[in-house]
């Protein structure tokens, strides 16, 4: 929720790993990467290198 992946590498082009517990998906998980910027372009679009998805105690 409002998770800012800039704020929390501390800057933009860095990594970040972030852990969310306790989400509930019973049938699927949506992810939406919203640009700060008005305008998307090739330079402010939102970038995903990876993600892993665990149930949770693993």
């Amino acid at each position: 929720e409002d998770f800012d992946v800039v704020r929390a590498a501390r800057g933009s082009r860095r990594a970040v790993v972030k852990e969310f517990d306790g989400v509930v998906a019973r049938r699927a998980i949506t992810l939406e990467f919203t640009p700060k910027a008005a305008e998307v372009t090739e330079r402010t679009a939102p970038i995903l290198s990876a993600i892993e998805i665990l149930p949770s105690g693993e």
